[in-house]
């Protein structure tokens, strides 16, 4: 099973160094939330993901801080039911507010590749870039009762156009 979740600017509690990768003119700055909040986040999205969305093999995600955030979740979907194993996956992209898109992967998929898409693609309207958060390509193969069936799944948050029409 396929699934995909925004998880609404999912940040931890660490503030991490000012990204120095400048984006449109802007430095990337990560948003850092109580040790309270994180925790309470973490648990609920776990509970969603197994109780909810039953657990999908593939799980696409976007508004993902970094991967570290990602496998902090994987940890305590696995915390809760030993069963649930998940791998994350995600690769840093180039939105200022430092949201990305990724994967949580059980161990029932063997992931192949991991690829990120037009990282560096331009707008041609403006110049700018086209992908604040790039597509991510998953390649892989379920394996189950003897399976042996590729997968191929993208994970895509697009960009915002707000205000592209003003100035």
């Amino acid at each position: 099973t396929i699934g995909s979740l925004n998880m609404f600017r999912l940040f931890d509690d660490f503030d991490d160094p000012e990204d120095p990768r400048a984006v449109d003119g802007e430095l990337r700055d990560d948003t850092v939330v109580s040790t309270d909040e994180y925790l309470r986040r973490q648990v609920k999205l776990a509970a969603y993901i197994v109780d909810v969305m039953k657990a999908p093999d593939v799980l696409a995600v976007q508004e993902v801080e970094k991967l570290e955030v990602l496998e902090d979740l994987a940890a305590d979907i696995a915390a809760a039911d030993a069963t649930m194993v998940y791998s994350a996956y995600l690769e840093e992209g180039n939105d200022v507010g430092g949201i990305d898109v990724g994967f949580l992967v059980r161990d029932n998929v063997v992931v192949d590749t991991v690829t990120q898409l037009g990282r560096f693609e331009i707008l041609s309207f403006d110049g700018s870039l086209l992908n604040d958060r790039p597509p991510l390509l998953l390649e892989g193969r379920q394996i189950a009762d003897g399976s042996d069936f590729p997968v191929a799944v993208i994970a895509i948050h697009g960009r915002s156009l707000s205000g592209i029409d003003a100035g």
